[in-house]
C-alpha cells in the first residue's frame, strides 16, 4: 500500500461528516472548472492530448458552477466560499478570451439592417 493512500484514509477515518461534504464539494467545483477549461482549449484533453474549443459545453458547465454560488450562498465556509469565487472568475474571464479569440478569427457577418435610433427590445444580454 502506498504511504499516500494509507495517509489518505487515515484522515478520512478521522474526517467529520461536514469536513467529507467539504471534500466532496471542493472535488465536484474543480471538477467543473477543469472540464469546462478543456472544452474551452486551456487544458489539454486527458485521453487525447488534444486541446479543443466546445464554447456550449464551457457556457453550460460555467453555468452550473454559477448556480452553485447562487443556490450555497450563505451556507459554505470561507475556504468552500473562495473556491467558488476564484473558479467562477476563472472560468468567465477564460470563456471571453476563448470568445474574443474566436471573433478575431472569423470575418465579422454583414449587417442586413441599418442601424435604427430605436431600441430593438433586447436590452439586456449575458456575457461573461
Amino acid at each position: 500500500m502506498n504511504p499516500e493512500t494509507k495517509l489518505n484514509e487515515d484522515a478520512l477515518a478521522n474526517a467529520t461528516r461536514e469536513e467529507i461534504m467539504s471534500a466532496i464539494f471542493a472535488d465536484m467545483v474543480i471538477h467543473l472548472g477543469n472540464t469546462a477549461l478543456i472544452f474551452l482549449g486551456r487544458i489539454p484533453n486527458p485521453e487525447t492530448g488534444q486541446t479543443m474549443l466546445e464554447i456550449e459545453g464551457a457556457k453550460m458547465l460555467i453555468d452550473q458552477v454559477e448556480m452553485l454560488q447562487e443556490k450555497t450562498k450563505g451556507n459554505l465556509s470561507k475556504e468552500e466560499k473562495q473556491l467558488l469565487t476564484q473558479t467562477l472568475s476563472t472560468l468567465q474571464l477564460a470563456f471571453v478570451e476563448a470568445i474574443n479569440s474566436q471573433v478575431g478569427e472569423e470575418p465579422p457577418a454583414p449587417n442586413p439592417e441599418p442601424p435604427s435610433d430605436e431600441p430593438s427590445g433586447k436590452r439586456f444580454t449575458k456575457k461573461y
